[in-house]
């Protein structure tokens, strides 16, 4: 039996060792996906950010390009460094937050600055270099360096395997100091003569004894697997475990069948363009409608129209768009329609004469930025009307088709409720 106890030991010691490694093998490699991921995507903002503020007429030295830089020094924790530089290798602009990444410092003269050199663990720092292209001036090139995998990620991770190591010493020293203490118990017998020994060799198989031995030791092995489940979180064989029947009663199929509220409707956003697809625009619209019935507050529909045979300033407007939309507008508002190049923004709880002033200076920084000079816009509002969707959307399409026609490149559609009210009466007569 003490060598059954001492085999199972060194199974659940071999098990629970290759567990801890493969456990921690893995969370580093998510962290590190995790980061990197995360450095991609703020490395893009950046990049559209610098266009955008440099297409807008603001140089390295402006303030509103030095603001928005440190902006995204002081969020992101991860950001390191940022180099801009011109084709002729002139440095435009220079900031290195983490000199350590650095194999020598860049020289500074009155004249020029010298590129940095890196010099860092790429495991924990990825480097990204990417050009900007710039209408009419030279390309511009931007670099960076990005901590992909924190001190603190790996802190964590070893404070884990500490506590999972402790618990497996405190299970091991319970095991042996349970061991010995049978071994204590056999030496008389072993003393005995051949009549005593026969008896205490039949009393093991007699009595029922070593069978709670072997139930600790599997209690033992159930306790040491849950308290390691706890340390680590969810693993992947908890959801395997789990019995199929949960799967049908899920809250998703819950929901589905009354998407009434606005968080039933589950809205996709296209991360480069900040727009979503043209199916929820309807049920969106009718959903904010209904909201804004109830609050009795005020909505308005934009609907847009880029007119361009420029494929690159298409490019261009739709690259800095995202960036716009959620400076102007509020955000899983805004969608591409069917129409090509043809956009619709809801506006909550604002009048036509807001929406007109606010998707005026929205249309002068798209045109500003993408040099595309024929972008329409149609506008019309609920103004303290009980308004369908589809007749909201007729209203904002012919005053944008009035825009497409005449000398204004806005044009909002203005209602009178009353005259509105009288209308709707007398197609539906009591």
């Amino acid at each position: 039996m003490k060598n059954r106890y001492y085999t199972n030991y060194i199974i659940l010691s071999i098990l629970f060792f290759l567990f801890l490694f493969s456990f921690s093998v893995y969370n580093l490699s998510q962290k590190h996906k995790q980061g990197t991921e995360k450095a991609i995507l703020s490395f893009n903002r950046i990049k559209n950010s610098i266009t955008t503020l440099y297409l807008s007429g603001n140089d390295f030295s402006s303030p509103p390009f030095k603001s928005s830089i440190n902006d995204f020094f002081t969020s992101d924790r991860s950001l390191q460094s940022l180099v801009i530089y011109g084709n002729n290798g002139k440095i435009e602009y220079l900031n290195i937050k983490n000199p350590l990444i650095l194999s020598r410092k860049p020289v500074f003269t009155d004249d020029f600055i010298t590129k940095p050199e890196y010099k860092f663990n790429k495991f924990l720092f990825n480097f990204y270099t990417s050009s900007i292209i710039i209408p009419g001036n030279n390309n511009l090139i931007i670099e960076t360096v990005y901590e992909v995998l924190g001190y603190d990620e790996i802190s964590d991770l070893i404070k884990i395997a500490i506590i999972a190591l402790l618990i497996y010493i405190i299970l091991t020293s319970s095991f042996l100091l349970f061991v010995p203490y049978k071994k204590k118990k056999s030496k008389p017998e072993n003393r005995c003569n051949e009549e005593e020994k026969n008896e205490t060799v039949i009393k093991p198989e007699a009595l029922p004894e070593p069978l709670p031995q072997v139930e600790n030791n599997t209690n033992t092995t159930i306790n040491y697997t849950h308290l390691t489940k706890e340390i680590n979180g969810p693993v992947k064989t908890v959801i395997e475990n789990t019995p199929p029947t949960f799967i049908p009663i899920n809250i998703p199929l819950e929901e589905e069948p009354a998407p009434t509220t606005d968080d039933s409707i589950l809205i996709k956003v296209d991360q480069k363009t900040g727009l979503a697809n043209s199916e929820y625009f309807s049920p969106k619209l009718n959903n904010e409608l209904n909201k804004a019935a109830s609050n009795d507050i005020d909505l308005s529909l934009l609907i847009l129209l880029v007119s361009s045979d420029d494929s690159y300033k298409i490019k261009v407007f739709y690259d800095n768009l995202s960036l716009l939309l959620r400076k102007f507008f509020m955000p899983q508002m805004s969608f591409s329609l069917s129409d090509k190049n043809k956009i619709a923004i809801i506006i909550p709880d604002k009048s036509v004469e807001e929406s007109i002033s606010k998707t005026d200076e929205f249309i002068g920084r798209l045109k500003n930025i993408s040099g595309i000079e024929n972008i329409y816009a149609g506008i019309s509002s609920r103004n303290s009307r009980i308004i369908s969707a589809e007749r909201l959307i007729k209203e904002a399409e012919g005053a944008l088709s009035k825009a497409v026609s005449g000398t204004e490149h806005v044009v909002a559609f203005k209602s009178d409720p009353e005259k509105y009210r009288e209308m709707i009466a007398k197609q539906n007569p009591i």
